[in-house]
């Protein structure tokens, strides 16, 4: 009785400890973010005039909605073009990642100055520092002229692949892979100290049972090393997709900024930023049901075999 009061006691302490860890986030959520969240709700529904100091609202309905899905002329088309490009790099990043730590975890030289090496961009980029790169001129003109060389079709990766004849298809997802290989390391730091932990919390027996039954590094692969990080991958999903779309640099963040501080029109970009945060609530629900099913498939699988 003894010992099952204290195993009880022992789990009910590390859930107090997980509680800790996220207090912060809950308490910045209730007394900072809801706030901001009902204010831009309400905004979304009405026409803000700045005439003045004071902001005079006007209540006008869906009318910012329609305007945002039907009258603007650029928001939808942005709004697909960085849900395209988030269905493009996001897998990358996985597969990358993934790719990594497998090799990350294997016998290589100077192992742990590696791993230090591709969490860095993670650290650099973030406060201070990315600021400052935020503001360098040297960085920027690059970006301009790499915007400018492919607006131009002078995209040296696109032009190889055409005289290759490849379909457009491929050229377009390997010249998009090719030009955004920087923000491909920059984002796969965090992923790939998760998939490294997953993998080594992989019992070595298990491998060494493979090795014994003459199976090869493929089959290992795919048939331990998979289905044991299968977990840590859906994490590393949705801390991707969350990290990725919640960015203020990219397509859709950049112009709802415009719409807001550039024209002043704030009921019309509120309703845009709840368009695209719709938007990612159904992509997260997607994915958590694409892997729902995807698990009680495999357990449908285990019980027809047992």
């Amino acid at each position: 009785m003894n010992k099952k009061r204290g195993k009880l006691f022992s789990k009910r302490d590390n859930q107090w400890v997980g509680l800790l860890f996220v207090l912060p986030f809950l308490l910045g959520f209730v007394f900072i973010f809801l706030d901001v969240l009902i204010e831009g709700a309400v905004y979304a529904f009405h026409s803000i005039d700045r005439s003045d100091v004071v902001l005079h609202q006007t209540f006008i309905g869906w009318e910012n909605f329609y305007k945002a899905l039907r009258v603007d002329p650029t928001f939808f088309r942005v709004l697909l073009g960085s849900l395209q490009e988030m269905l493009t790099l996001i897998p990358m990043i996985l597969i990358f990642a993934l790719f990594m730590a497998v090799l990350l975890n294997g016998k290589v030289f100077c192992r742990t100055f590696f791993r230090a090496v591709f969490f860095l961009p993670v650290m650099v980029t973030t406060g201070l520092i990315g600021k400052l790169d935020s503001a360098n001129e040297v960085m920027n003109y690059m970006s301009t002229a790499a915007a400018a060389d492919e607006a131009s079709g002078l995209n040296s990766v696109s032009l190889f692949l055409q005289s290759l004849k490849f379909s457009p298809g491929l050229i377009s997802t390997v010249s998009s892979a090719a030009e955004n290989i920087t923000q491909l390391v920059t984002l796969s730091g965090v992923q790939i100290l998760l998939f490294l932990a997953a993998i080594q919390s992989i019992s070595p027996s298990i491998y060494e049972a493979a090795d014994v039954e003459g199976a090869t590094g493929w089959e290992k692969f795919w048939k331990i090393t998979m289905p044991m990080v299968l977990p840590t991958g859906v994490v590393c999903l949705f801390y991707t997709l969350v990290e990725y779309l919640t960015r203020d640099n990219t397509q859709i963040m950049s112009y709802i900024n415009r719409v807001a501080f550039g024209t002043g029109d704030y009921g019309l970009a509120s309703a845009m930023s709840w368009i695209y945060c719709l938007s990612l609530g159904l992509l997260i629900a997607v994915a958590v049901g694409g892997y729902g099913l995807i698990r009680y498939i495999a357990r449908r699988r285990e019980e027809a075999n047992a």
